[in-house]
């Protein structure tokens, strides 16, 4: 019974995933380069307590080019728990934590970022994408954890 729950559950994560990339506006997200981001968020929190997470009043929309590592790791219990309280206090429906279990690591500026990815996502870009390869990523800019910004991928295409 537990294995049909399962994959109940993760047939209707794929499908509601599919119906969402099928409509997915690209031009809703707006450009900015990874290290601006980084440099614009380092203004405003620079009196934020070491360690504290900061959940952004308002879910900004963001791309930016990165060069596809490949290099996947499993999310961490911080930036799972994050995700969950910033997904309530988005009012996002509760699945969406666990489209997340994954990060990409990407290096910008001499920084390595380890940023969350949607989890159908992942197989896409292992069949797709070359290590090297410039791609943009549509992220959520949802704030920072202890670990650095939050900024979680929602697709990705070819620069």
């Amino acid at each position: 019974m537990n294995h049909f729950k399962l994959a109940a559950s993760l047939f209707a994560t794929v499908f509601a995933f599919s119906a969402f990339s099928a409509d997915f506006n690209f031009s809703a997200y707006t450009p900015k380069p990874l290290a601006q981001i980084q440099s614009d968020y380092d203004a405003v929190a620079m009196d934020l307590e070491k360690g504290k997470s900061l959940y952004l009043p308002v879910l900004e929309k963001r791309n930016f080019e990165i060069n596809y590592t490949g290099e996947f790791s499993d999310i961490d219990e911080t930036r799972t728990k994050f995700i969950r309280n910033f997904s309530k206090y988005a009012n996002l429906d509760s699945a969406h934590v666990n489209l997340y279990r994954h990060v990409l690591k990407v290096s910008d500026a001499g920084k390595d970022y380890y940023l969350p990815v949607q989890e159908p996502l992942i197989s896409y870009m292992v069949r797709e994408l070359a290590i090297g390869q410039k791609i943009n990523v549509y992220v959520l800019f949802a704030g920072s954890d202890s670990n650095g910004l939050v900024l979680l991928i929602s697709e990705f295409k070819d620069s």
